[in-house]
This record gives structure tokens, sequence and C-alpha cells, in this order.
């Protein structure tokens, strides 16, 4: 049976009128999957941060061998750098007996350096300062603890 133009025409419309009213509910429920997505992704990445807490006045260093035991009887020195390449060093500090220390100080760049370790001892990374014979790792922006692994020299 053949619809006349009139009929035809209604039909048309009313198919075109679905189309839209579909293409509205689309768009609507794609933007709502689109908000829900940036919202768990912006407080995903706001809960993982780069890792580490805002300063608190305290850098955190622990000291370890390769194997995973503490190192004891060495001590930490902060030695601040200073932009001509200086250093001003505070008081080394005894690590307690799990390899631990926290030193208090200013943010800033600074030269941990591992004190006493033993003959033929050396820091995983480190640099060897043969002015004062001990190893140091340098600090990095915005990381304030620190895990320095003790290996044995080869």
């Amino acid at each position: 049976m053949r619809l006349s133009r009139r009929a035809a025409a209604r039909r048309d419309n009313i198919n075109k009128s679905e189309v839209i009213k579909m293409t509205k509910k689309i768009r609507l429920a794609l933007m709502v999957c689109l908000t829900l997505c940036l919202t768990v992704f912006a407080a995903a990445f706001a809960a993982c941060g780069n890792g580490e807490a805002e300063f608190d006045g305290k850098y955190r260093i622990t000291v370890k061998y390769e194997d995973g035991t503490a190192v004891t009887g060495v001590d930490v020195q902060f030695c601040l750098v200073s932009e001509d390449g200086g250093e001003n060093c505070a008081t080394p500090v005894d690590v307690d007996e799990n390899g631990y220390v926290e030193v208090t100080t200013s943010e800033g760049t600074y030269d941990i350096h591992i004190r006493n370790l033993k003959a033929g001892e050396e820091i995983v990374g480190g640099t060897y300062d043969a002015e004062v014979k001990n190893w140091f790792v340098r600090t990095q922006e915005g990381k304030y603890t620190y895990t320095i692994t003790i290996k044995t020299a080869e």
C-alpha cells in the first residue's frame, strides 16, 4: 500500500524528530560519562600526587644494605649546597637500630653524606667525595624521604 504524500511527509517528520530526540539523549549520556570519567581521573591523580607529602620540615632517611638489613653505626650529615657549589654542613646525626633518622631542616638542595661506612662499602648510585672521604647522594626537589642502599664495592 502506498502512502499519500502528506502521510509520507508526516512519517518522515516523525522519524526525523525521533532521530533528533535520540541524538540529544546520546549526547547527554556521553557528557555525563565524560564528566564522571574526568572527575574520577582528577580524584585519582590528586590522591596519587608525586608520592610525597608536603614538606613538614623533616627529611626521612633509611640506610640499608642490598639485602634489606639496616645499616647501623653510621651517621647522616646534611650539607646545604649553595649556588656557587659550596656546602654548609650540619652536625651529623646517628641512625637508629633500623638505619633510620629524621633530619629537621629547611627545604633546599642538600648532599646527604653517609659517614663511617666500613672499608669497601659504597652507596648504590651515590658519589664519592674524596676531600671528606665519604659517600653522598643529592636531594631532589619535592622528595623528602630517601632509602639509601649500601653495597660492598667490587
